[in-house]
């Protein structure tokens, strides 16, 4: 493995650049130039990345753990199976990346662009997506258990059999977005919108949905028992097969 560990690379033309299997832990490429560049397999734990250009660049099986990707253009990035834990991700490009059974543990992606972004088995367990910039992404069997996702607009995205165990999505906009069979035993949605979302067969138990906005949710056959419901606005939803407190039932049926 060429070792490049703790080199200055910064501010350097590196553009389609072979630099796979490559050791560049603490390495400094703050914004150098590595737009199609190969880091398949490359070892960049705790390097600076910050500002760099790794548009349509291969990172795939790369460990990038702890490293600060600030402000990084990452769109179109192929990080399939990528270790990204505890990275610093905040207000990058990830637009249209591919970054299935990557693992995103603790990451920092507040403020992050996300949209078209291949999730899927992605591991996001206590990760930061506060204010993150989501459109279309896919979160399918994603690992999001205890991740914060408060007020962020995840509209339409697709969290399909995801786990949202203890996850913060307060305030968070899930209008048509696709929950079919997720976890969200014990999370937090106080204040979120979720109309038109579908929640078939979800596991709500001991949810927070104070204040939420569930009008026209689609809520067949989930489970809500124990969950938290004052002033949800549930006009609408469809409760055939819900599991619901007995009061919320009552209260539906006056």
């Amino acid at each position: 493995m060429p070792d490049l560990s703790g080199a200055d690379l910064s501010l350097i033309n590196l553009r389609g650049v072979n630099l796979n299997n490559t050791d560049l832990c603490e390495a400094n490429l703050s914004e150098t130039d590595l737009l199609e560049a190969d880091l398949k397999a490359a070892q960049l734990i705790q390097a600076n990345l910050m500002g760099a250009d790794l548009l349509d660049a291969n990172l795939m099986a790369a460990n990038l753990m702890n490293s600060n990707l600030r402000h990084v253009d990452l769109s179109r990035a192929n990080l399939l199976n990528a270790n990204l834990h505890g990275a610093d991700l905040t207000k990058a490009n990830l637009s249209h990346a591919e970054l299935s059974g990557a693992d995103l543990s603790k990451a920092v992606l507040i403020d992050t662009y996300l949209g078209r972004v291949n999730l899927i088995k992605a591991n996001l367990c206590e990760a930061d997506l506060s204010k993150a910039h989501l459109c279309g992404t896919h979160f399918i069997q994603a690992n999001l258990v205890r991740a914060n996702l408060s007020e962020t607009d995840l509209s339409e995205d697709n969290f399909n059999g995801a786990d949202l165990k203890g996850a913060n999505l307060t305030k968070a906009h899930l209008i048509g977005a696709h929950l079919s069979r997720a976890c969200l035993q014990n999370a937090c949605l106080r204040g979120a919108v979720l109309k038109g979302t579908d929640l078939t067969k979800a596991d709500l138990r001991g949810a927070d949905l104070t204040q939420a906005d569930l009008k026209g949710a689609n809520l067949i056959g989930a489970n809500l028992s124990q969950a938290k419901l004052d002033g949800a606005d549930l006009t609408d939803a469809k409760l055939r097969d819900a599991i619901i407190p007995m009061d919320i039932r009552h209260s539906l049926q006056e």
